[in-house]
């Protein structure tokens, strides 16, 4: 399988590398692939529309007592198995395709003697541990699928699972800014927004 897979299957051990795919190197589900950076630029008058989906289920729950939130975190379950007469996962949980969609458009105009241009590079999180792993030989990616586990229960004398794993509130932070100013007639911004791109190319696992 590609790269593909992982993208709604992140089992991203390894059991299926071989000699020209690796997924923890290559796939952006597993951590792997490149960033790029998407630049867009506007002048003058800038008409945004952002688009934002509402879970419907409101105090519905599954047959399991477990309510949109959950599959949240587990969307790879979303099957319905645990639907009942009040809860259909799949229509009710923006996780699952359903859920309610709404449009907000916001307009802006700026008209200066002097324009200002400013990129800002969003904070980024990286986990710390390393090769290291908990008392259950697992790394920090069982913490990304599993954020509900980081209590700490498994932590050994070369793994803390707070203090290393981005998932549960550990790693590290980075961040940029950078600012500059011209003399011109118009207001411009450029932002840049994070991106991942797979690098497996053709390559499968095995």
């Amino acid at each position: 399988d590609d790269c593909g897979y992982y993208d709604s299957n992140p089992d991203c051990g390894g059991l299926w590398d071989d000699s020209d795919f690796t997924a923890s190197a290559m796939c952006c589900a597993c951590g792997g692939g490149e960033p790029a950076a998407t630049m867009t630029s506007s002048t003058s008058t800038e008409a945004t529309t952002a688009t934002a989906c509402f879970d419907t289920a409101g105090d519905a729950t599954d047959s399991y007592n477990e309510s949109c939130s959950f599959y949240d975190e587990l969307p790879y379950i979303c099957g319905g198995v645990w639907d009942d007469s009040d809860f259909t996962v799949s229509a009710m949980c923006c996780a699952c395709g359903g859920g309610q969609t709404q449009s907000a458009a916001t307009t802006t105009a700026s008209t200066s003697m002097e324009a200002t241009t400013t990129a800002t590079a969003s904070a980024a999180c990286f986990d710390t541990a390393g090769n290291a792993t908990d008392s259950y030989n697992e790394s920090c990616l069982y913490y990304d699928e599993s954020p509900y586990m980081c209590g700490g229960w498994f932590d050994d004398s070369d793994f803390t699972v707070n203090a290393m794993c981005c998932a549960c509130g550990g790693g590290t932070q980075s961040a940029a800014t950078t600012t500059a100013s011209t003399s011109m007639e118009a207001t411009t911004t450029a932002t840049a927004s994070a991106a991942c791109f797979d690098t497996a190319g053709n390559a499968t696992d095995s």
